[in-house]
């Protein structure tokens, strides 16, 4: 559909009104072009700040007021940016459609995307910093576009030349600005360029520091990541651990997804679990019920970071909701299955 027939359908869903949850807003894979300054200024925008106040919980109730007057002083920076900033220094990306992609996320950081690419680490962090303060993800997102350079907490993000070069419409425009820059930084990359795929990121002790530099504080590292051979002589000649310094390798992770429930529930912490893809892969398609016990050890290329909203665990049933590959899914799978699957957490002061 042309961003017109969009901007339409949105304005009727706002007239509608009632328990107004605008899932409209994620109907965008089918626009066909690219929307002009007027339309997002005049039109979307507006309309964007409208929704954003009448949304209303799974429940039926008011949305955290705090958070929409947040997200809307977040609008205004985006606002402000079509009007008066500057232009876009990665080639291939449109200042117009980077706008409209982090209006989006600003209203739902949980779309956030990072598709096949190996950014899931950069996404658990990204998603909560827009969710909690969206005017800082906006702020930094704009920075990277217009200047190459961004700042989070200490960390200074500076977007290569093969970066802002590179894009080729495998993320959307927003996504790629960010986590492509985060990914491809000196603040991350700290090892030898020809292992820098194969483990910095991924690595536990990587993404400890990059969260830390970008101001997570208290970062705890509660992962038991177990390495094949040849990884651990990869894993010898990078930087960063592997594992927190409290890992029990005899400990089938039970203790230690309590413990990641203790600090979700009961301490009010940032939770990132790095577990076997396929259990995001199954809450994702909605069959997380089904995933049975793996019959092998899980190998540390195949594991996944993503956030946890939620997590109960209730005998052999743990309850979750995490947040990856663009959305947020939420569902039950048995504990043995999910140990046998499960690597450990990050835990994090916002």
């Amino acid at each position: 559909m042309l961003f017109q027939q969009y901007l339409n359908n949105l304005d009727n869903a706002i007239r509608a009104g009632g328990n107004f949850r605008s899932a409209i807003f994620d109907d965008v894979a089918n626009i066909v072009g690219t929307p002009t300054r007027d339309q997002l200024l005049i039109e979307f925008l507006p309309k964007l700040m409208i929704a954003i106040n009448l949304e209303t919980g799974r429940t039926g109730g008011a949305k955290d007021a705090g958070q929409a007057s947040a997200r809307g002083r977040a609008i205004a920076e985006i606002a402000n940016f079509l009007e008066t900033g500057g232009a876009s220094v990665f080639s291939n990306i449109d200042k117009n459609a980077f706008a409209f992609q982090l209006a989006l996320r600003v209203r739902s950081p949980r779309i956030i995307n990072q598709g096949q690419t190996t950014l899931c680490g950069p996404v658990a962090m990204v998603y909560d910093i827009a969710k909690r303060d969206p005017e800082r993800y906006v702020r930094f997102a704009i920075a990277l576009l217009t200047t190459g350079t961004g700042q989070l907490g200490v960390a200074q993000i500076t977007a290569s030349t093969t970066i802002r070069n590179g894009y080729q419409r495998f993320l959307p425009e927003a996504d790629y600005v960010v986590l492509a820059s985060i990914r491809d930084s000196d603040a991350v990359i700290l090892s030898l360029e020809p292992l820098r795929n194969v483990l910095t990121l991924t690595k536990p002790g990587a993404l400890c520091e990059f969260m830390r530099q970008a101001g997570f504080t208290d970062v705890q590292d509660h992962s038991f990541l177990e390495l094949s051979t040849p990884l651990r002589i990869l894993n010898a000649v990078t930087k960063f651990g592997l594992h927190g310094s409290g890992h029990n390798s005899f400990d089938q992770g039970a203790n230690n997804l309590q413990a990641a429930q203790t600090d979700l529930n009961v301490r009010g912490r940032f939770v990132v679990m790095n577990a076997d893809a396929a259990v995001a892969g199954a809450f994702l398609n909605g069959w997380s019920d089904r995933l049975g016990v793996r019959p092998d050890p899980l190998p540390a290329a195949e594991t996944h970071w993503t956030a946890v909203r939620k997590l109960r665990i209730t005998g052999n049933t743990v309850r979750m909701k995490i947040v990856t590959w663009g959305g947020s899914y939420e569902g039950s799978i048995a504990k043995d299955a999910l140990l046998s699957r499960y690597a450990g957490f990050i835990s994090a002061q916002p």
